[in-house]
């Protein structure tokens, strides 16, 4: 598959044995895909957070704005990047569909989880850090294979020591070290946790899936809706008391998307609506404490 090159930016090409690895274990580490760019990423990351005039609370353990990218013109177009297409299109087809992330910055680590349930619908997540991560100060740690329910993984990610009568050091995951530039690439529903912290380590995060076509599809897709809406109002509110999420996507991706990268957006004309819906359910519930 041809890529039109930016400036600076490296050929990545998906290999099969890539892809192989991806569908085998759940996820993936593409080395340096995106190295020739961090300096103008880390210094988009900082200036959306400078915006947003929030303040860094080291005991709020982690501050995350949420959708991230959609704030930042130029981090929005990452979903057209060589490096970003590549691994999405290698991964999901061509047809891929943008679905939004969060921008985080950490004063603490994660336990076992999960992002989402098993799928029909496969759903993709790429985290990045803009700092060097590596044991014991906050990169990603996988249970390879985890996706597959077959190998009796807990239905309750957080119960993973105690399902299996084990230490935390005892679990066979790997340490993924990383350095800025590196892609961590994995479905929802792979269990994942942090190795430690460091404090003010900064992560962000793209999301994809398929084109939503058929029932099953319909069902995973409307389940994810649920869940992204009341999470990004639940921890966006926590921050920003009047904020009310606005569509699928943020305003300033909407508005400065170019024609290349609207084919990815196809999902907000169909589910707008229905994230408006969400929202308003939310709004009136009496349980507007509600937390992922």
């Amino acid at each position: 598959m041809s890529q039109t090159r930016t400036p600076g930016a490296r050929q990545q090409v998906l290999s099969e044995g890539k892809r192989h690895f991806f569908e085998s274990f759940g996820y993936v580490v593409l080395r340096g895909w995106l190295a020739d760019d961090i300096g103008w990423i880390s210094d988009e990351f900082d200036a959306i957070f400078e915006r947003s005039g929030v303040d860094l609370a080291p005991e709020r353990r982690r501050t995350m704005i949420m959708p991230f990218i959609d704030h930042s013109p130029r981090l929005a177009a990452l979903l057209e990047h060589p490096a970003i297409d590549t691994a999405l299109s290698g991964l999901l087809g061509a047809d891929w569909q943008y679905l939004p992330g969060e921008g985080n910055v950490f004063f603490a680590g994660t336990g076992w989880h999960i992002d989402g349930p098993p799928t029909t619908l496969p759903f993709i997540k790429i985290a990045m850090y803009l700092e060097p991560v590596g044991s014991g100060t906050g990169t990603l740690r996988f249970i390879p294979a985890s996706h597959q329910r077959w190998i009796g993984m807990p239905d309750d990610p957080s119960r993973v020591l105690e399902a299996f009568d084990m230490t935390d050091d005892d679990v066979p995951a790997p340490i993924i070290e990383s350095r800025p530039g590196d892609l961590l690439v994995f479905l929802h529903h792979t269990y994942h946790a942090s190795s430690g912290s460091q404090p003010g380590r900064r992560m962000f995060t793209i999301n994809a899936c398929r084109p939503v076509v058929g029932a099953a599809a319909e069902a995973d897709f409307a389940s994810y809706l649920d869940r992204h809406v009341k999470y990004a109002m639940n921890r966006s509110r926590k921050l920003f008391p009047d904020y009310v999420l606005e569509g699928l996507y943020g305003r300033t991706l909407m508005e400065t998307a170019s024609e290349r990268m609207r084919p990815h957006l196809a999902l907000a004309e169909r589910y707008d609506p229905v994230v408006a819906d969400l929202v308003q359910q939310y709004l009136r519930s009496p349980l507007e404490g509600w937390h992922f």
